[in-house]
């Protein structure tokens, strides 16, 4: 789940220079407003929170990351998205009828 935070993140806010996007064409967020990208940044960084996610897991109990932020749809203007990376536990010998019954 970390590597799929830090590829969103860098997906939806890279870091100038580091991108096939060129150093003029990126801006800095804005520190005060939502920021997607800075959101799966800190998630990925914050270890103790991921191990009080481990534990929720382990018991069984979904787990997220979620965030929003805006963008821009041609033709329908400005609109806010919403971004989530959820896991949860599958139990590997469950019949696959009962796991597609689940989603």
């Amino acid at each position: 789940m970390r590597g799929q935070a830090r590829r969103l993140a860098e997906a939806l806010d890279p870091e100038p220079g580091s991108g096939p996007y060129p150093r003029a064409c990126l801006r800095p967020a804005d520190a005060a407003g939502w920021s997607p990208g800075r959101t799966f940044r800190e998630w990925v960084e914050d270890a103790d929170y991921q191990s009080v996610q481990l534990s929720a897991l382990t018991k069984g109990r979904p787990i997220s990351v979620n965030t929003r932020g805006p963008d821009r749809i041609c033709g329908a203007g400005d609109v806010e998205v919403f971004y989530s990376l959820s896991a949860r536990r599958v139990h590997r010998h469950a019949p696959a009828r009962r796991l597609l019954r689940a989603l």
